[in-house]
């Protein structure tokens, strides 16, 4: 039986509130549990404390429900609570408290994480983009020292060939599938393929190593957190907002599910990728607005790390169609698991964006520069 997502946080609700009513080392009863905002493959509720020794203290239950690239069924839930605990002495993720993996009392592994009070990334708003640059640049410029979790995070080799291999395997249970898939998607796709392939050998110049970061990977507006006393989407709009000459705002990041070791433009390219910033908040950003983000990126990382910025903008211009394919084929394959009737989630706004990134007017646009590249330049 497939469950909306909303249906499916209401169900387990119950077992979740008996869960943590049985482990008071993580908090205190009584409290109240409710659901919060839910992901493709997990669900969140927030915890509230109403004991008097713990008035007020919150915490996020996250609930793990399916699988991502990095690992399968509950190990993923293991590996988001590694890097949560690397990424605490960063102060840019929520601290860990609690992580079970032995799927029992509830049938999906969990853990237990700081909630975050704030508000989303507005993206109209010069102050949000300045604070999501410097937030991504504190990120990428991070370096644990000798901490053997670093190594639990998985590293991205040659990262444009992995991903436009990753990108052809999604797309491959798209054309497996779906045989009804409209043939003019099919043949831009493939002539983006073609394209790409074509680009990759210059990952090992671009690319090196030594430039790997922690790389969050899934950068939208919703897994920023804004402190709540630095302005709201309301008085926030436009070119100018609360803070926008001054001092960005403390920003964190949430959602830590897929984290790599890989070149920082991921991140970048993902935060300035339509796909993202059209998915939950119809936004697409113009020339002005990508370039306060990267300004203020530039800045602070050079600030921390100055040769975190060799080679930014370039490396930024040849990551980007290949974030553009990965995200694209993603749709493709999810599309693909939208149609099954065992799917644990499904919403019906995803899927809904979903169709629309599929739609050939909307790749030709994304992938300009990509199908009308010369031959000659390749």
């Amino acid at each position: 039986m497939t469950h909306s997502t909303t249906d499916l946080a209401t169900r387990l609700l119950p077992a979740a509130e008996a869960y943590l009513r049985r482990r008071p080392e993580v908090i205190e009863p009584p409290f109240t549990i409710v659901p919060l905002a839910q992901g493709e493959y997990n669900l969140n509720y927030l915890v509230t404390s109403t004991a008097s020794a713990s008035l007020g203290r919150r915490v996020v239950l996250r609930v793990n429900t399916g699988s991502q690239e990095i690992a399968a069924g509950v190990p993923q839930i293991v590996y988001e609570a590694r890097a949560l605990r690397l990424l605490q002495p960063s102060g840019i993720a929520p601290a860990l408290f609690h992580v079970d993996a032995s799927p029992g009392e509830l049938p999906y592994g969990l853990l237990v994480e700081e909630y975050l009070p704030g508000r989303p990334l507005d993206y109209g708003s010069d102050a949000d983009l300045r604070a999501a640059g410097v937030a991504l640049a504190r990120l990428h410029t991070f370096r644990p020292a000798a901490d053997p979790r670093l190594e639990s995070l998985v590293a991205i080799d040659s990262p444009l060939s992995r991903y436009l291999e990753f990108g052809r395997q999604m797309f491959a249970s798209y054309r497996k599938k779906a045989p009804a898939a409209p043939a003019d998607v099919v043949r831009l796709l493939d002539a983006v393929e073609r394209s790409l392939t074509r680009l990759a050998p210059l990952e090992a110049q671009m690319f090196p190593p030594a430039r790997r970061a922690i790389v969050h990977t899934d950068v939208q507006a919703h897994n920023f957190i804004v402190p709540g006393d630095a302005g709201s989407p309301a008085d926030a709009g436009g070119t100018e907002g609360p803070g926008a000459a001054g001092a960005a705002p403390d920003v964190r990041l949430v959602d830590w599910e897929k984290p790599v070791l890989d070149d920082p433009s991921y991140d970048l390219c993902h935060f300035l990728a339509p796909t993202s910033t059209l998915w939950k908040c119809g936004v697409q950003f113009d020339a002005r607005q990508r370039q306060v983000f990267l300004d203020a990126y530039r800045a602070a990382a050079a600030e921390r790390l100055p040769e975190a910025v060799d080679d930014l903008d370039r490396r930024v211009a040849l990551r980007q169609p290949f974030v553009h394919w990965r995200a694209i084929t993603w749709c493709a394959m999810a599309w693909v698991e939208y149609q099954r009737p065992d799917r644990p989630l499904k919403n019906a706004d995803t899927f809904a964006r979903i169709e629309e990134y599929l739609r050939p007017g909307f790749l030709e646009a994304l992938f300009a520069p990509v199908l009308t590249r010369p031959a000659s330049s390749d």
